[in-house]
């Protein structure tokens, strides 16, 4: 994608899926969660990611770990598995030539070949590789006697910190930058002057675009008809008088850039609501998506649905005015879904049938980054532990009672999240039972029997107990 290699794409999903594990897994189980590289493919590429681990890491930051009988394990101690996708997208002829044509207007296409050690002819080739990527985006690189990128500036921007994000996730990681302080000193400047309350780390990633913006000064602005409704209409501050060798272009695309990726809240600088009388079809879907949400989880306020509406026309307005879509933001899978199916399902059930019914109606094509986004929307309305079910529970012991507290206090806590536990006096009021004891129990309802130092095993039955009394409670 975006040529990138996919042997590199490879290694990054194969660093992330195991950084989630906490034990060793096996190649056929990493072949069913990656399901576009086959068995071999992934020992191969787990022989190669475990040379650069090495290579790159002590073993006191970093373990990877190939074991014949138990599989296979990464262990980070002290770094962020973001190192790592650094180190693989840094040795990327792509990236080579993203970093260059993104911060320079053009560069020598001879000096920029002297410097990576490649012959014109594989750099040719790997240009007309990523243009056919870049088309759907209306971009395009060029390489005759100079190497550079053409098209609207506004999809270059956006381009561009997506992909310093994605590589470097932070100003001061990017490799042989100079005058770093600068760019973030002016950031500080900015959201100063816009009184906008922002934490001091931020600043090294809202830094990004602000270092796009000041090596990209001067480049014109091209929009079609549509997109220029998008981009003046939307009402924002005057340019603040410190940034003079900008344009108003150029300060309208840093605060649309910055509202896109929602790092920081603009709520009080962008007012979007100039721009709703154009569009149709998208009000009839935000309409469904309220009726969707107030069905599966409550009613809204009337501030609530103004808020709903905000978010939506936005995010709207962005994919329309910088083309996001689902390969430009494959890299910002930010949620485990699978997990949260696991951890919160009655939740993820409710959710998942308004975004089936909202991203049908709106013909999304399927992506976890913008399932995401609108998870997180709901969950800001209403938690995503809210739907955690009851199991009301007789617990009986014969050790004592400040035991019997423990042993409460510890299912409690290991299920939290969960389950609710509800300890009730008799076996009547119950839904399920909890022993620990020889007695025998006059009772129909489900029973598990647990020794009194909780083991893992006793644990896994009585979460299979918890599961089976509510699968019988939804029929």
């Amino acid at each position: 994608m975006f040529g990138i290699s996919k042997a590199t794409w490879l290694k990054k999903d194969l660093i992330e899926l195991l950084d989630k594990q906490d034990d060793f897994v096996s190649s056929q189980f990493l072949a069913s969660k990656l399901t576009y590289a086959s068995v071999e493919t992934i020992k191969k590429m787990c022989r190669e990611l475990k040379a650069e681990v090495e290579e790159i890491y002590q073993p006191d930051e970093a373990e990877f770990i190939i074991h014949k009988h138990h599989g296979i394990r990464f262990i980070r101690h002290t770094i962020h598995t973001q190192n790592y996708v650094d180190y693989i997208y840094s040795r990327e002829l792509a990236y080579e030539v993203f970093m260059q044509t993104f911060l320079h207007k053009s560069i020598d296409t001879y000096d920029f070949c002297e410097a990576v050690h490649i012959s014109e002819s594989k750099l040719r080739r790997k240009i007309k590789e990523i243009n056919g990527y870049m088309t759907v985006y209306g971009l395009h690189f060029s390489c005759g006697s100079t190497l550079s990128v053409e098209g609207p500036e506004h999809k270059i921007r956006i381009l561009g910190t997506i992909f310093l994000f994605s590589s470097h996730r932070t100003l001061p990681l990017i490799p042989n930058l100079e005058n770093v302080s600068f760019y973030i000193e002016r950031t500080s400047k900015i959201f100063d002057y816009l009184q906008i309350p922002y934490i001091q780390e931020s600043l090294q990633t809202l830094s990004l675009s602000i270092l796009l913006t000041e090596r990209r000064l001067f480049n014109h602005v091209d929009l079609t008809e549509q997109e220029q409704q998008l981009f003046y209409a939307a009402s924002i501050p005057a340019r603040p008088p410190f940034l003079e060798n900008w344009t108003d272009d150029d300060w309208r695309i840093l605060l649309l850039v910055y509202d896109t990726f929602d790092i920081i809240n603009l709520e009080s600088v962008i007012d979007y609501a100039p721009l709703y009388h154009q569009f149709s079809k998208e009000t009839v879907s935000l309409q469904l998506w309220i009726e969707q949400f107030e069905a599966q989880f409550r009613p809204l306020t009337t501030h609530e649905q103004q808020f709903v509406s905000a978010t939506l026309y936005k995010n709207y307005i962005a994919s329309q005015l910088f083309h996001i879509d689902y390969w430009l933001v494959a890299t910002f899978n930010s949620i485990d879904f699978e997990r949260l199916e696991t951890i919160f399902p009655l939740y993820m059930e409710r959710f998942n049938t308004l975004w089936e019914s909202y991203s049908t109606a709106m013909e999304m094509r399927e992506s976890d980054h913008f399932r995401a986004v609108h998870l997180t929307l709901c969950n800001v309305l209403i938690p995503i532990d809210s739907f955690i079910p009851t199991i009301r529970i007789y617990f009986f012991c014969d050790f004592s009672l400040l035991y019997q507290q423990y042993a409460k206090q510890f299912l409690q806590t290991h299920f939290k999240g969960r389950f609710l536990l509800a300890f009730v006096d008799t076996v009547e009021e119950a839904d399920v039972n909890i022993i620990c004891s020889r007695i025998q129990l006059n009772s129909a309802k489900p029973t598990v029997f647990i020794r009194s130092q909780l083991p893992a095993n006793d644990l896994l039955q009585i979460e299979k107990l918890f599961e089976e009394s509510i699968n019988k409670k939804q029929r």
